[in-house]
């Protein structure tokens, strides 16, 4: 099969190996020296970590559908609403002013962002996050970021998917950052893990540039949500 990437040395302890590096058995996209390290390391990587299987990845076929649009423009009005409010209260979120903890708190504390927390998506889209104490912001922050990544997956072309492909894989992260696989996020978009989801509304944007009509869905789309993820958490 081929792997994400490979290193040659121990991603938690920065040691080469003595003998053959080992990697995460479930993602393969982790890197140790030994069974020591894989056990210390679990107890975060978990939250990054979802199966790489070890058949070869084709990308997801997935049909339009009326409830996943309805789904996706019901949190779409949301999040305008918010974006909306924020305007008014003028607490709205600036790219070149870095928010301060009392911006952060005044922008989650308002009726139009509870009204986000509490939208129950259809049952076929409810995400499960693997970290059980999850706070409700984050949840439904991830939980959009998988909606809206199988959406945008249903409208895509084959040449879409390959620059999602392609974008995921030229991205370089810190080893202590969840990794995007570029395979296993058009192939596997709905069996993600948090933090993957996480790294997803940070990195999304970039994709939409450079095609007009793909550009018009991330304006619908990622673009609102990737800004009122940046303004409720800083």
């Amino acid at each position: 099969m081929t792997y994400p990437r490979l290193l040659y040395v121990c991603e938690v302890c920065d040691e080469k190996p003595s003998g053959t590096v080992m990697c995460c058995s479930i993602c393969k996209n982790r890197f140790y020296c030994g069974p020591e390290c894989i056990a210390e390391d679990w107890k975060k990587h978990r939250y990054n970590c979802s199966l790489l299987p070890d058949e070869s990845l084709e990308p997801a076929a997935i049909v339009p559908s009326d409830e996943l649009d309805v789904a996706v423009r019901h949190v779409g009005e949301i999040i305008q609403v918010i974006l909306e409010d924020w305007r008014e209260r003028e607490i709205e979120s600036h790219e070149m002013a870095p928010a301060t903890a009392e911006d952060i708190k005044a922008r989650q504390e308002t009726p139009a962002v509870e009204d986000l927390i509490e939208f129950e998506l259809p049952e076929g889209y409810a995400y499960l996050p693997i970290q059980e104490d999850m706070n409700p912001l984050q949840h439904a922050l991830l939980s959009f970021s998988r909606l809206f990544l199988i959406h945008e997956l249903s409208y895509s072309s084959d040449e879409d998917k390959t620059r999602l492909v392609e974008q995921c894989d030229a991205m370089k992260f810190p080893s202590t950052w969840p990794q995007l696989y570029g395979p296993k996020i058009v192939a596997r978009p709905a069996d993600l893990s948090d933090g993957e989801y996480d790294m997803l509304l940070s990195t999304m944007p970039v994709y939409f540039v450079g095609d007009e009509e793909r550009l018009f869905r991330g304006e619908e789309t990622w673009f609102p949500l990737c800004a009122v993820s940046k303004g409720l958490r800083g």
